[in-house]
């Protein structure tokens, strides 16, 4: 078969790649389910595949300390803890003394029902923990059964990978210089392998049914991560346009570079303030390094996430202090703990709810624990003397719990004053409005608040009912859908009228497309991935906001 061939899914990253396809294939785990199996013969293979298996995993965590990846290296030290996880190791040995079957059978069996438990929870962050526990025992099953896994890191020339999903672990071996492009059978544009790709500015195709069976490695590709499609043996009249833009796209890229340090600035002199997302303090670098005018989303859970109980005030304290004192005077917006729905943490009991999206979650579980919420708002508070703070409140519905919310601020203000501690008398207060009700009601939300923001990916899932991780129904998730449009200018207008100012901190604030509509509705500060802030801050100077146009 010689003739070229399409296959398309959804843009997920933008930015074009040329390369042969490296297909990274599942473990083929139609295992012997045999018993009589000699059980010290068996517990003894466990035991060498799990020496095996850390040895590896200890190298790449080495490897990642070297060049100060902290986010890797939280990966890896959760894939050791899985490595000599007591309950997993239990449960295999269990199954070999009681079963007499082979190590590998036995280990997929309790990786299943671990990973099935997990899986059903409803929390994203469970999910993702069941996603280690798979790249873990894929290790484990490889060593035991001989199969060769592809090592990521040890590429030696560029690709194109293709794969039914990307694991956490295989998305942070990623080495930019030889993954040249991603494609996917599974996933959207908001799942994690598109959100990586996009901080690594690897062009990536998500959600591409059927490719492994299209695709074979060492075929030649184009990926087109602008408009989500990906052609195989392409001709050569399609090699040297996909070149041509590729030159293109790399000339964009030098060009970027003279603005990472520039004021945000439109063609009329209208100014944008561009802030990067903040989700754990290792990323404060890359804000610094992409010319971040400020924070525009600190997310606190990763704090509550990362430890075996709530973390006290103090150990809080030191993570705002340390952003603040980085950022100073640029603005931090700091989002306090959105609990539940999709972030559940292991240490409390959260009730079972049918839809936890619309049950206990940020405010609502705030203000039912406010012993909880005090500590943090305190430790808030006394960092905001190390720079400039401002606090935001999320999954706001309704100006009752807003108006609460502000008093217990009020109130541990009052009682750290009277304690002799110095803390900033210009701390601003702002809501995260990404429920459709707030915007609705931003009015009178206006009368409590000094900014808003907007978080655009759970408004619009919520205005459209389309889960922005289920590939199922991603068209539906529409960012221009008059619908989210006219809730967006709600906020704008309630924002003018009394005086605030308002930003947006979901994945629209980067899409070229969504920028000028959301300048022109009157949003003046955006928060955005930190490699994503030249591109933005290059589009914006060249929009005249005042005549509705762009330049160039």
């Amino acid at each position: 078969m010689t003739d070229s061939f399409i296959l398309t899914g959804i843009a997920a990253s933008p930015g074009t790649a040329i390369a042969p396809v490296l297909i990274l294939r599942e473990l083929e785990l139609n295992l012997d389910s045999g018993g009589g199996h000699e059980l010290a013969t068996q517990l003894r293979r466990f035991a060498e595949a799990r020496n095996i298996v850390r040895e590896q995993i200890m190298k790449l965590r080495e490897e990642a300390s070297a060049q100060h990846e902290e986010w890797t290296i939280k990966i890896f030290d959760s894939h050791l803890y899985l490595a000599s996880d007591p309950e997993l190791l239990g449960s295999v040995e269990n199954r070999i003394n009681e079963n007499g079957v082979r190590a590998e059978y036995a280990l997929l069996l309790s990786r299943d029902e671990f990973a099935l438990l997990l899986e059903n929870s409803g929390s994203e962050m469970m999910v993702e923990r069941a996603g280690d526990l798979r790249d873990v025992t894929n290790r484990l099953i490889a060593v035991l059964t001989g199969q060769k896994q592809e090592d990521l890191s040890e590429l030696s020339g560029e690709v194109i990978l293709a794969a039914h999903e990307l694991s956490p672990l295989e998305t942070a071996q990623l080495d930019t210089k030889f993954v040249k492009g991603i494609i996917t059978e599974t996933g959207g544009y908001s799942c994690h392998t598109a959100i990586m790709a996009r901080s690594r500015g690897i062009p990536a195709v998500t959600g591409s049914r059927g490719i492994l069976g299209l695709l074979e490695s060492g075929l030649q590709v184009i990926l087109d991560g602008d408009e989500g499609w990906v052609r195989g043996r392409p001709g050569e009249a399609e090699l040297k346009t996909a070149r041509e833009k590729l030159a293109e796209q790399l000339l964009m890229k030098e060009h970027l570079k003279a603005f990472r340090d520039k004021k945000t600035q439109s063609l009329d002199g209208t100014s944008v303030n561009i802030g990067s997302h903040l989700g754990r303090l290792s990323e404060l670098d890359d804000a610094l390094r992409f010319g971040a005018e400020g924070i525009g989303l600190f997310r606190t859970e990763f704090l509550f996430m990362e430890s075996s109980g709530f973390p006290n005030e103090d150990v809080q304290f030191e993570a705002y202090r340390e952003v603040l004192e980085r950022m100073n005077p640029r603005p931090v917006i700091i989002r306090t703990m959105d609990i539940g729905g999709d972030k559940t943490l292991s240490y409390i009991d959260l009730p079972a709810e049918d839809n936890p999206f619309l049950g206990v979650r940020g405010i609502r579980y705030s203000l039912r624990n406010p012993e909880i919420f005090r500590v943090q708002l305190r430790a808030l508070l006394r960092a905001s003397a190390y720079g400039n703070l401002k606090i935001m409140f999320p999954m706001v519905s309704v100006p009752e719990e807003l108006k609460e919310a502000r008093n217990i601020v009020d109130d541990e203000a009052e009682k750290l004053r009277l304690g002799g501690v110095h803390i900033s008398q210009d701390v601003e207060i702002g809501v995260m409005i990404e429920v459709p009700s707030a915007a609705l009601l931003a009015d009178e939300l206006a009368e409590h608040v000094d900014f808003f923001s907007i978080g655009t990916n759970d408004l619009i899932q919520y205005t459209m009912a389309a889960d922005r991780m289920n590939d199922e129904v991603a068209h539906l998730y529409q960012p221009l859908n008059p619908a989210v449009l006219r809730l967006i200018q709600m906020v704008t207008d309630a924002s003018r009228k009394h005086g605030l100012w308002t930003g947006v901190c979901g994945e629209m604030a980067g899409d070229p497309e969504a920028l000028p509509l959301l300048l022109g509705l009157g949003v003046r500060e955006l928060s955005v991935g930190a490699p994503q802030i030249p591109a933005v801050r290059e589009l914006i100077s060249r929009l005249n906001l005042k005549n509705n146009n762009l330049k160039g």
